[in-house]
């Protein structure tokens, strides 16, 4: 790597990084280890940023999410919790896939309502079963 290309900066134990690329740069946060906790790389369709070691928020007020798409991946499992309710809003359609689908309702009513027909579709319709 060309020294033109890349700058440095102390952190106290850790060492910012800043390498310039042929489509835009790279931000990196070494640890002493030699570690890569932290990295930010500027694309031309906007910066990626990567975090290694995991991330956590904690926020004692409301937080809010706008873009145009929101995509979430878990490569392993996904959790949504609320101790409170939980509503789902869709201008368009909402589509639900799975290996398996089962809803519990612990303690009240389970409420299907539609504006047109219901349909169920299955090799076999157990009520109460």
């Amino acid at each position: 790597m060309k020294a033109d290309r890349e700058s440095r900066i102390s952190v106290g134990d850790h060492t910012l990084f800043l390498e310039r690329t042929d489509s835009g740069a790279v931000i990196r946060l070494v640890s002493p280890d030699g570690s890569r906790p932290i990295e930010i790389e500027i694309t031309p369709s906007g910066p990626i940023l990567r975090l290694r070691s995991g991330m956590a928020i904690a926020v004692d007020g409301a937080v809010s999410l706008g873009a145009e798409t929101v995509d979430i991946c878990a490569r392993r499992e996904l959790s949504l919790r609320s101790e409170g309710k939980i509503i789902v809003h869709a201008g368009g359609e909402m589509a639900s896939e799975a290996d398996a689908h089962t809803i519990v309702a612990r303690s009240r009513d389970v409420r299907v309502s539609a504006n047109d027909d219901v349909i169920m579709n299955g090799e076999r319709i157990r009520l109460n079963g």
